[in-house]
């Protein structure tokens, strides 16, 4: 009668576990497929700037957006 109750709850916290950590895998996943999104995205913008100014200019132009949504991100995420 023990093991059994013992057997249940080893089980039910087994599957508790499992599927907290299939949910945490497919969320790592999710935020790495949407850095790799995030990199293209910049890659795409600096080589369509520049084909219209110079490099270094696209280079600053890309860098100070990335820095403004970074700021933005950081002052979102405080807690007050």
């Amino acid at each position: 009668m023990l093991e059994e109750l013992i057997g249940a709850v080893v089980r039910t916290q087994t599957g508790s576990l499992r599927r907290k950590a299939t949910g945490a895998a497919v969320e790592v996943a999710a935020l790495g497929l949407l850095g790799v999104a995030a990199l293209f995205a910049l890659v795409g913008a600096f080589l369509w700037l520049s084909g219209r100014v110079e490099t270094w200019f696209a280079a600053l132009i890309v860098a100070s957006m990335v820095l403004v949504i970074a700021l933005g991100l950081m002052w979102r995420g405080r807690v007050p």
